[in-house]
């Protein structure tokens, strides 16, 4: 028996979805919200359960069973307990933010596979992986995988040269482009409570930066000079933290040097809550994959500093190109970037929604090939 557009109710089917859930990572956390919203549309009398570093606000924010994701006897007894394995979103398969974070997954996927699970990769990007065992491994077990869905053209060439098998291998999107967007009423609040003046008629500016990337004085100096440069211009700037033990350093950094200034998110927000203010903005200017994600879904103009092929990707698949590599742009080349574009933000806006339509229509990808997996039509 069926129930909406392609679901499935034919029996209760136990999902366990692995990913980088619960460790308070805006752009992750989005990837499985929006992933629990399609898949329990398509597959409404699923159990789900989710992997997390935090299984409690986990269950709280979201309904479903977690499972604390760093303790092993727990994880083997909940991929012992399912029937299928969901690994995704996000950019789990990949050997260079860490050495061991690969090996975590592909074992996950490996046990799910030698217990008889059905095993599907859900909408993840694939890579870099540049060490050699890496990618005899990633081969060895992706090639056990019942589905494979890719969120750009160049995972999907990346896992074919790796030697993985393209019959069961598919292009879709990532999940959070199809977001709903809450209009700018909450973020408009938030900012008042962050001291903007919201009559002001200046141009609003928004930076989303990982820590790691300004540590080094030199680079500091330079956002500290485009930053500088916009507030003589009389654009409003603020700060948004994707991943907020992280970003918040760089944060605090500039608070300290510009004072009120600028405005600053230093409170944890949600989801729906950091998209509101995203739409309020005139620009973003990100170094975060889901903030620049945030932005198209949001309809407001972008600008990408690259540290990842995945920023490159992702403004690939828009119709943009990145600014260039955070490690090394220069101040005076970003502040002109940004001033330009902040005179044609009716234009940009006109081409990002149309380029998130588009985006949105290949996810439906991911739910046919998992309710064909589930025995479904």
């Amino acid at each position: 028996m069926q129930s909406g557009k392609g679901a499935v109710t034919m029996t209760r089917h136990n999902l366990l979805i692995s990913g980088y859930y619960g460790f308070g990572n805006i752009g992750d956390e989005a990837i499985l919200d929006t992933m629990l919203k399609r898949i329990q549309n398509a597959v409404p009398e699923a159990q789900i359960t989710v992997l997390s570093a935090n299984p409690e606000r986990t269950q709280t924010l979201y309904g479903i069973k977690a499972v604390k994701r760093a303790h092993p006897l727990k994880v083997f007894n909940a991929v012992l307990k399912c029937d299928t394995l969901i690994s995704g979103g996000g950019s789990l398969i990949q050997d260079v933010t860490g050495r061991l974070s690969i090996h975590y997954y592909l074992m996950i996927l490996l046990a799910a596979s030698l217990l008889g699970k059905r095993v599907m990769v859900y909408s993840q990007g694939i890579g870099p992986i540049q060490k050699p065992l890496n990618r005899f491994l990633t081969k060895w077990i992706l090639n056990r995988a019942d589905v494979i869905t890719v969120r750009e053209e160049n995972s999907k060439t990346d896992l074919i040269q790796m030697g993985i098998r393209p019959d069961r291998l598919f292009v879709t999107a990532d999940p959070v482009i199809d977001m709903d967007c809450p209009g700018t009423g909450i973020g408009e609040t938030i900012l008042e409570k962050a001291g903007l003046d919201l009559q002001s008629p200046v141009k609003r500016v928004a930076f989303a930066l990982r820590s790691k990337d300004f540590r080094d004085q030199h680079a500091f100096n330079a956002l500290c000079s485009v930053v500088e440069t916009l507030l003589e211009k009389q654009c409003a700037v603020i700060l948004l933290p994707f991943h907020f033990s992280e970003d918040l350093e760089v944060i605090q950094r500039l608070e300290a040097k510009f004072g009120g200034r600028i405005h600053a998110l230093v409170e944890r927000h949600s989801i729906q809550e950091i998209l509101s203010v995203i739409h309020t903005m005139d620009l973003l200017v990100g170094v975060r994959l889901h903030a620049l994600i945030f932005s198209a879904v949001a309809g407001t103009p972008l600008i990408a500093l690259s540290y990842d092929p995945k920023i490159d990707y992702f403004m690939k698949a828009i119709g943009q190109s990145t600014f260039g590599a955070v490690k090394d742009f220069e101040p005076e080349q970003l502040t002109r970037g940004i001033l330009e574009k902040l005179e044609n933000t009716e234009t940009d806006r006109a081409t990002l929604i149309s380029a998130v339509e588009d985006l949105k229509s290949r996810l439906d990808i991911n739910e046919r090939e998992l309710v064909k997996l589930l025995g479904g039509n």
